[in-house]
């Protein structure tokens, strides 16, 4: 693969700067809720390869992993895919998978920050 393959997500950061500008511009001058929420999307995706960059750069740590784990896992798919559904359903559908999964993610959230840390369970343990 090459030994450069590891850098991939800094490059995938910066480009998705320019994608969420662009896509949130247009959603600027149409107001349409599917370019809000892929602009959200882009950002998240873009929030997630940020998180990959500093795990290249400065190593793994602990509160980047959660981190990603909520803007990479979470949030990764979950903006792009629900302004699929703001284009191709119906507003109230739209509406109510949006609530449904916001607060699906909000637990979710809090359950990746609950748990000890991994070194404090190997102490717990011994």
């Amino acid at each position: 693969m090459g030994p450069y393959i590891e850098y991939i997500p800094i490059v995938t950061t910066i480009f998705s700067v320019f994608f969420v500008r662009e896509i949130y511009l247009h959603y600027k001058n149409r107001k349409t809720q599917y370019l809000l929420w892929w602009s959200i999307g882009v950002l998240t995706f873009g929030l997630g390869t940020l998180a990959e960059s500093i795990n290249v750069i400065f190593g793994w740590n602990e509160i980047n992993l959660k981190y990603w784990y909520i803007v990479g896992a979470l949030l990764g798919g979950f903006p792009l895919a629900q302004g699929s559904v703001y284009l191709l359903m119906s507003k109230k559908l739209a509406d109510f998978t949006t609530w449904f999964f916001v607060t699906a993610i909000i637990i979710g959230s809090i359950c990746i920050f609950l748990p000890p840390y991994p070194s404090q369970v190997i102490l717990i343990l011994n």
